[in-house]
């Protein structure tokens, strides 16, 4: 089928690099759902692109609960028999602190990875079967950049080894689908991600949003498990 009538879920799609890449791909007649724990923004970003004249749609979600996630998919099914692309933005709000790795808390660690890398888990364990009922599904795990091992730094040590993590689902979550329809990325957006759109470049923030646009969409004859920047494949 064409991009016509896809169904996307973004967590968390409200604010940012998010934001924009939700307008792009409903702009290409995907219909977007908006997953956010934080009900107010994330309806409020719903509200403002439907005021654009594109079909998207605000959900409540909080990743670090199971029954959350059931939820959405049991709504998704009810409403929209489908789901076809899953994108999952690092959660801003738990941003860690800049500590190195000889001083950082371990329940800051394990704050983060439980909340942003096993989010993604989560949601890919609970989602990937509606995918697969409709034959057709691409994930996206969006900022991945900071955990790539050939360059790693003793600084950020929660946001490295959140990303790392996230490298490790990526790569094996891949393997896990490479004989289905589905395909299952990592794209380093090489910008830096915050609530406040005035902060971020917007040049920037365009590309990057394309780049994420076209893991979602790609071919059947795209990359899986894979680190994507600019849309290369490059080393983990």
């Amino acid at each position: 089928m064409s991009d016509e009538g896809r169904v996307a879920v973004i967590a968390d799609g409200s604010h940012g690099l998010g934001f924009e890449t939700a307008r792009r791909l409903a702009g290409r007649g995907v219909i977007v759902i908006l997953a956010s724990a934080d009900g107010l923004v994330g309806k409020a970003a719903a509200d403002k692109l439907q005021s654009e004249g594109l079909n998207v749609r605000f959900h409540p979600l909080d990743m670090t609960r199971s029954d959350g996630i059931l939820k959405l998919r049991q709504w998704l099914a009810a409403n929209l028999g489908r789901l076809d692309i899953l994108i999952k933005y690092p959660d801003n709000q738990r941003a860690a602190a800049p500590d190195g790795i000889l001083n950082v808390a371990l329940d800051t660690l394990r704050e983060r990875i439980e909340a942003s890398a096993f989010g993604a888990l989560r949601l890919t364990q609970e989602l990937l079967p509606l995918m697969e009922s409709g034959g057709w599904g691409r994930i996206v795990h969006v900022g991945a950049g900071a955990g790539q091992l050939n360059r790693m730094a003793p600084d950020h040590a929660a946001d490295r080894l959140d990303a790392a993590v996230l490298h490790a689902l990526t790569a094996m979550i891949g393997a896990a689908t490479a004989q289905r329809s589905v395909r299952v990325n990592a794209v380093d957006a090489d910008i830096s991600e915050t609530p406040n759109e005035r902060l971020i470049d917007r040049d920037a923030m365009a590309e990057a949003s394309e780049s994420i646009v076209q893991a979602a969409l790609m071919s059947d004859h795209g990359p899986n498990g894979c680190l994507l920047r600019a849309g290369e494949v490059v080393d983990w």
